[in-house]
């Protein structure tokens, strides 16, 4: 599916409801933090339960917060992480959700046989010695006969200057409209 390319609003968020679920899972990945970065050669990944990931983004009491994922809620993008809950109005505490791109991810997890051979391939690929690019022979330029250059060269065309004013035509003024009889 092409990216949105509306700036509306209600079009970027239809878009996204309306994904199918292949597009919604990228949709749900996060930055990985530096040492990550280093270790596997790619600056975002999908966010998987049981990754451990860091708050960024949202209100005081919950940014800087780290802790597991429990739960990845495709349809609307968020994550659920233990320990940052919300208080109902009967009291009772409830997973707050978080949007993915609010969240660093600190530590990987990499039970998913799958997933842990995709992460380490594109860190594989990326630190595979690159074959320099073979250099291709500078293009000859065609050498001008030696006929070409015995012949002269034509000079450029004058260009037509205007004539006087004295024989340029009179300008004819505009016609008058016929006043229309009584």
């Amino acid at each position: 599916m092409a990216a949105t390319r509306s700036s509306k609003a209600r079009v970027q968020r239809r878009t996204q409801f309306n994904a199918p679920t292949h597009v919604k899972r990228r949709m749900c990945s996060a930055h990985m933090s530096i040492e990550l970065r280093e270790k596997y050669g790619s600056r975002s990944v999908r966010v998987c339960r049981g990754d451990t990931v860091a708050v960024l983004r949202g209100n005081e009491d919950i940014r800087g917060t780290e802790g597991k994922v429990i739960d990845v809620m495709l349809d609307t993008g968020r994550i659920t992480i233990e320990g940052i809950t919300m208080n109902q109005a009967d009291g009772t505490a409830v997973a707050r959700p978080i949007h993915a791109s609010n969240v660093i991810i600190t530590k990987l997890n990499l039970n998913d046989e799958w997933r842990k051979d995709s992460i380490t391939k594109k860190a594989a690929v990326e630190e595979a010695p690159k074959k320099p690019a073979a250099k291709k022979a500078p293009a000859k330029k065609a050498e001008p006969k030696a006929d070409a250059e015995a012949k002269p060269k034509k000079a450029p065309a004058k260009k037509a200057e205007p004539k006087a004013d004295a024989e340029a035509k009179p300008k004819k003024a505009p016609a008058k409209k016929k006043e229309a009889k009584e």
